[in-house]
Formats: C-alpha cells, sequence, structure tokens
C-alpha cells in the first residue's frame, strides 16, 4: 500500500495551495520551511491562547488565528482551541472554542469569497465579530447587564487591535529579506 497519496494530501491541507505541493517535492528544504512555519504557528497560537488579560479574557489567541495567512490558518486554530480548551480563564473554553470557529469562518468568508483587497481590516473584522457573537450570546444566556457589554465589547476591540497589528507584524517578517525595513 502506497503512503505518498495521503501524504500528499496532508501537506496540500497544510499549505492550502495544490501548486505549491508540487513544487514542494522537487525541494526538501521547502517542505522543511513549511512544516517548521505550520508548527510554529500552532505553538504561537497555543500561547496566545493561554495569555489572559482582566483575570478571565483571553482575546490573543483569536486575534493570532486572525491575522496569520490562510495557509497557516488551519494549524493555528488547532493550537488556539487546544490553548483555550487547557484552563487558563476560568469557565469561558466553550465561548471561546466557539469564537475559535466563528473566527476561522468569517476569515474565510471575507478573504475567499468577499476577497477584501486589506487582509489587516478583514482580519481585525473577523476577530472583532467573533467575539461580538459569542460575548451577545454569553449576555443572551446569563443575563443582560450593562457591565458584561462593556467588558466583552472591550475584549472584542482588544482582539481587533492585537489581530490588526500581529498582521501587520507577520507582513514585516514575510517581507523582511525584500527590503521593507531599512535603517533611514
Amino acid at each position: 500500500m502506497d503512503k505518498r497519496p495521503n501524504f500528499i494530501s496532508a501537506v496540500i491541507v497544510l499549505t492550502g495551495n495544490i501548486t505549491q505541493t508540487k513544487r514542494i517535492f522537487s525541494s526538501g528544504a521547502e517542505l522543511f520551511k513549511i512544516i517548521v512555519m505550520q508548527a510554529a504557528c500552532a505553538i504561537l497560537a497555543f500561547s496566545t491562547a493561554r495569555t489572559g488579560i482582566f483575570d478571565d479574557y483571553a482575546p490573543f489567541g483569536i486575534a493570532f488565528l486572525c491575522a496569520v495567512p490562510g495557509e497557516y490558518s488551519l494549524l493555528a486554530a488547532i493550537g488556539a482551541a487546544i490553548g483555550y480548551i487547557v484552563p487558563v480563564t476560568g469557565s469561558g473554553s466553550v465561548r471561546y472554542l466557539a469564537a475559535v470557529v466563528i473566527a476561522l469562518t468569517l476569515k474565510w468568508i471575507f478573504t475567499e469569497l468577499f476577497r477584501l483587497s486589506s487582509g489587516a481590516i478583514a482580519s481585525s473584522v473577523s476577530a472583532f465579530i467573533s467575539f461580538l457573537i459569542t460575548g451577545g450570546v454569553t449576555i443572551a444566556v446569563s443575563g443582560f447587564s450593562v457591565n458584561a457589554i462593556l467588558i466583552y465589547t472591550s475584549e472584542g476591540l482588544l482582539a481587533l487591535g492585537s489581530a490588526y497589528f500581529i498582521y501587520l507584524g507577520i507582513g514585516i517578517f514575510k517581507n523582511r529579506g525584500e527590503g521593507s525595513l531599512s535603517v533611514q
């Protein structure tokens, strides 16, 4: 039984690009680079999801998930989901898992269906809306309070700003060899 087609399918899922997958098999270094980048995204998503703020809130995993390029989204989502499952922020794990799914879906809708020209805006809006939706559902279930509305809105705004700056940082990192930063 040939295991190569299964490996090729896995590489297509990880890279998100069939033409890039064909090129991988001509270069082992390229395959290694993709595996390292995928693992780095999963680890960073895991660690940012575990970073709490205001004792009970952790918007950074969703912000990182929304900011990474599309080909790294699947493992970033898995890393963020695992980070949210491991208890760090109290009992809100289910809300954050729902936010991971919503953020990944919104990111796909904005970047693939609508083809927004600004990835920074698409990633920021995806993070913000995912927190508005999950916060709204939590408020509807647990009861209305102005304090909860302010907290969930501020968590969404923090995710929006974080996703924007993470997106810009990833862009600088990706273009660092092309002279995007100069000493002037």
